[in-house]
């Protein structure tokens, strides 16, 4: 998600809102309840980014180090 006009300490509360509410959700799909977890990257476009893919790699890189310590986790940078 992209939060246009925000910045990063802005978000957290929606981000950890949005985080809370899904994780540990059961969802029923053809009869079958399933359990959703999610993790999460943040980040801020920089100033220092001269590409659009700049900002969309750190915060995939962010994403998958919070799968890496664990899943269900948060990682802002």
């Amino acid at each position: 998600m992209i939060f246009p006009g925000y910045d990063l300490n802005s978000t957290e509360p929606i981000v950890k809102e949005i985080f809370a509410a899904l994780n540990h959700l059961d969802v029923n799909i053809d009869g079958e309840d399933i359990s959703i977890t999610i993790s999460v990257g943040v980040s801020m476009i920089s100033k220092k980014d001269t590409e659009p893919n700049d900002f969309y790699t750190r915060v995939d890189s962010n994403l998958y180090r919070s799968k890496r310590n664990g899943r269900m986790r948060i990682t802002v940078a």
